[in-house]
């Protein structure tokens, strides 16, 4: 016993000693060590995690251990950062407290997740609203526990926007400068058990009241309503009923009602002659997720390891989502980025 002791101990401290970051994406992850300056890569097998959700926790741990042993990456203490395609955004900009609030609790409500974790990063102009899977994140922190690493902190990406650009690059000198600077974003953190709303101060950081509780004051509310609404009908078949003449009954008023058009997206799929048939399969399924105009362009030229998929900002995680749903039909191991400089909103290259 004594022996088992000490060995957990030693343990625990070289966890501590070495750190680490792992990049959390939506079909992979990237694990930085820093020691040997080296990135290794870890390919989520479709069984096991599937739409942000990790659907079997005993294999994600197992396959995770043989990653670990395979590339000799020692126990250690890691910083996890969120990859954009795993986090939904939105940014607020109503000056009115109640009805941003109102708008911010609808758009998590939008978010497909039963336990999301929020992170609310004021400015003085707007607050950034970042909703993640909560569940999604204590999954691979268990996991990774198993084999005994760390998780220290667990932020968005984004948030070192300011001194790295993981959309441009994700490479052993990208993620030392992330590992550098994550420190600087533990208020931001959403490795905690519970994480409280205060929309006064800066940074703002919460979890949301549970969705059966909004239910249950939605309900509340409703009743409160009908109870009102009961009283006015009951004073009012109280009072006397005036008789008038006969008039003629006026013209209904016709709302006026605007359509407003759904945005128009566009595509283009680069592939080479190899790949001709699944261009044209991707062609039908792409329409069929919403891209009005899908451009077939087969080239010679593509020196691409792997299939991507390049989104402009203007398009939302939303359609983004049904997008990708569609393209891992065809290839489920395609790489998501968003990318400013596109002309299109789409662009996809199929390497095989």
């Amino acid at each position: 016993m004594e022996g088992n002791s000490m060995k957990k101990e030693q343990n625990e401290k070289q966890s501590r000693k070495l750190s680490g970051v792992f990049y959390l994406g939506r079909y992979q992850g990237i694990y930085y060590v820093p020691e040997r300056n080296q990135v290794f890569q870890f390919v989520f097998p479709t069984d096991i995690v599937s739409d942000l959700e990790v659907v079997r926790p005993d294999l994600l741990a197992s396959s995770l251990k043989d990653f670990l042993l395979k590339n000799q990456i020692e126990p250690r203490s890691f910083s996890l950062l969120l990859a954009d395609e795993v986090v939904f955004a939105k940014t607020v900009t109503q000056p009115d407290i109640k009805i941003r609030e109102e708008e911010i609790t609808a758009f998590i409500d939008t978010v497909p997740f039963e336990e999301p974790s929020v992170v609310r990063i004021a400015t003085e102009t707007h607050i950034l609203v970042a909703v993640v899977n909560r569940e999604y994140i204590m999954a691979f922190k268990s996991a990774f526990a198993s084999s005994g690493h760390i998780l220290e902190i667990a932020i968005p990406a984004f948030l070192l926007s300011k001194f790295v650009d993981f959309k441009k690059s994700q490479d052993a000198s990208s993620f030392s400068v992330a590992l550098k600077h994550s420190d600087e974003f533990k208020s931001y953190n959403l490795n905690q058990e519970d994480l409280i709303i205060n929309p006064s101060e800066k940074p703002l950081i919460s979890k949301e009241v549970p969705k059966d509780k909004k239910r249950l004051f939605i309900l509340g509310g409703v009743f409160v309503v009908l109870i009102i609404v009961l009283g006015i009908v009951i004073y009012m078949s109280m009072q006397p009923i005036a008789t008038a003449p006969l008039t003629q009954k006026p013209a209904p008023v016709v709302a006026q009602v605007e359509v407003i058009q759904p945005v128009q997206l566009t595509g283009v799929v680069l592939f080479a002659s190899s790949t001709a048939s699944k261009a044209a399969i991707l062609e039908s399924r792409l329409k069929a997720a919403g891209v009005s105009t899908v451009e077939l362009s087969q080239t010679q030229s593509i020196t691409a390891t792997n299939s991507s998929v390049l989104f402009a900002p203007t398009v939302t995680q939303e359609q983004r989502l049904k997008i990708l749903t569609e393209i891992n039909a065809i290839d489920e191991t395609i790489e998501a980025y968003e990318d400013n400089e596109i002309t299109e909103d789409i662009v996809i290259t199929i390497v095989r």
